[in-house]
């Protein structure tokens, strides 16, 4: 969604939804349910300067698994290609020191589609376009068209 004010209206709606659920209910399943619903919704908003891009973001949620008194990250698997898949190990790289939880996900059915047509680079992000194009070329996803996009961060 890249429209501001319709960002603005989502996000109060969902407020709106999980103070009523806080209410009713301390902390029920209805609760965290909706606080996922934002996070999903959150992470969907844009810069209408990226609108020319055409982003889709692809989202896999992790959830919380009591472990040693503590919490872990799991992937309880899902839908891949109309199959249901067992979840994936979760691993971490360092960013800013801080680790960074991801999966590996396989979103080409097996090598058989690309998805990726276009990888637009952030103004923030240094990276040379060529090696860009290079390690797409080189795990699989060939014939993709790398930029340097002009929008800026709000």
């Amino acid at each position: 969604m890249y429209d501001e004010k319709k960002q603005i209206n989502e996000t109060v709606a969902i407020l709106m939804a999980i103070h009523k659920i806080e209410n009713e209910n301390k902390y029920g399943i209805d609760f965290f349910d909706t606080c996922t619903r934002l996070a999903v919704d959150l992470a969907a908003f844009k810069n209408p300067a990226f609108s020319e891009e055409m982003e889709i973001r692809l989202l896999h949620l992790l959830n919380f698994e009591t472990s040693n008194g503590f919490f872990k990250l799991v992937d309880n698997g899902g839908f891949y290609f109309g199959e249901m898949v067992d979840g994936q190990e979760v691993k971490f790289r360092m960013a800013d020191n801080l680790p960074v939880p991801y999966i590996d996900i396989n979103f080409t059915n097996k090598s058989t589609i690309n998805p990726i047509k276009e990888v637009y680079v952030g103004p923030k992000n240094n990276s040379n376009l060529t090696a860009i194009a290079v390690f797409l070329e080189t795990v699989g996803l060939g014939n993709v068209t790398v930029k340097k996009s002009v929008a800026s961060y709000r």
